[in-house]
């Protein structure tokens, strides 16, 4: 199964984007999606990921999603992610990335988080 990405940029903050991903985050699609993610980094740096409608994440997906929120914390950016599956949500609490990758149940929440850090200088 492939992974399907909308992109919607925040009118408030144009720093930020919501991601809409469905599908699944597997070994095949990380690379397709961090690629993508690449991309929007040369132009954003607030990512919320809503994966309501992501029913797998893999050891690489996970890994990928690490990888995300380090490059877009190097330019003063945040990854979080919005709207866990059960079982995706088991995961990643049971594996810790719930240390690594702060989680929303909301999108607005989400966005209002990320958008209230000051300007990167």
């Amino acid at each position: 199964m492939d992974v399907k990405v909308s992109v919607d940029v925040v009118e408030d903050d144009p720093r930020a984007v919501v991601l809409l991903l469905e599908g699944e985050l597997n070994t095949a699609t990380a690379v397709k999606f961090y690629d993508m993610f690449s991309h929007l980094l040369k132009r954003h740096i607030f990512f919320a990921l809503d994966m309501g409608k992501v029913g797998f994440v893999s050891s690489m997906g996970w890994g990928i999603l690490s990888k995300a929120k380090y490059e877009a914390s190097k330019r003063g950016g945040d990854v979080v992610l919005v709207n866990l599956q059960p079982q995706v949500e088991r995961v990643y609490r049971i594996m810790g990335f719930k240390s690594l990758l702060k989680a929303f149940d909301d999108v607005d929440d989400a966005v209002k988080y990320l958008i209230k850090r000051p300007p990167v200088p």
